[in-house]
């Protein structure tokens, strides 16, 4: 082998160590994953919609999903992913973890939309 190559794997290997402890190797993260449905539309207040979580690979486990809304006048969300329509208009769902996001428009229409 090259001293180069050498050096690169190296310095990859002290990477993983530094950024997770003694472990030889790095957990995996997941390549993608999104929210379905990734559009959904309310028609009166009150009314809730769970959303989910597909991930890619499918036998990934992501874990410490962190929900919001853009907009708390429009739609909230809990921890589990249940949004409540709370007044009209637009709103971005987002759900976050492992340094990834991913997003639901939603839209409350009122009677006169």
């Amino acid at each position: 082998m090259k001293k180069s190559t050498l050096f690169l794997a190296a310095a990859l290997l002290a990477m993983c160590f530094s950024s997770c402890g003694r472990r030889i190797c790095c957990e995996p993260s997941p390549h993608n994953f999104q929210i379905v449905p990734s559009n959904y539309a309310f028609f009166s207040i009150g009314e809730q919609k769970q959303l989910s979580i597909v991930i890619m690979p499918a036998d990934y486990q992501l874990t410490n999903i962190i929900w919001a809304s853009s907009d708390k006048y429009v739609v909230t969300v809990d921890k589990k992913g249940l949004v409540t329509s709370v007044g009209y208009g637009e709103a971005i769902i987002t759900a976050s973890a492992e340094g990834r996001t991913a997003t639901c428009n939603i839209i409350v229409l009122s009677d006169t939309d």
